[in-house]
């Protein structure tokens, strides 16, 4: 199972997915 955090802080969204974590519109698969 995968787990997805995101969080949403000013006009940033940062995601946490399986220890990778995604800034902006950069994300790491």
């Amino acid at each position: 199972m995968t787990t997805i955090c995101a969080v949403k802080k000013d006009n940033q969204v940062a995601m946490a997915g399986d220890g990778q974590v995604t800034m902006g519109e950069k994300v790491i698969m």
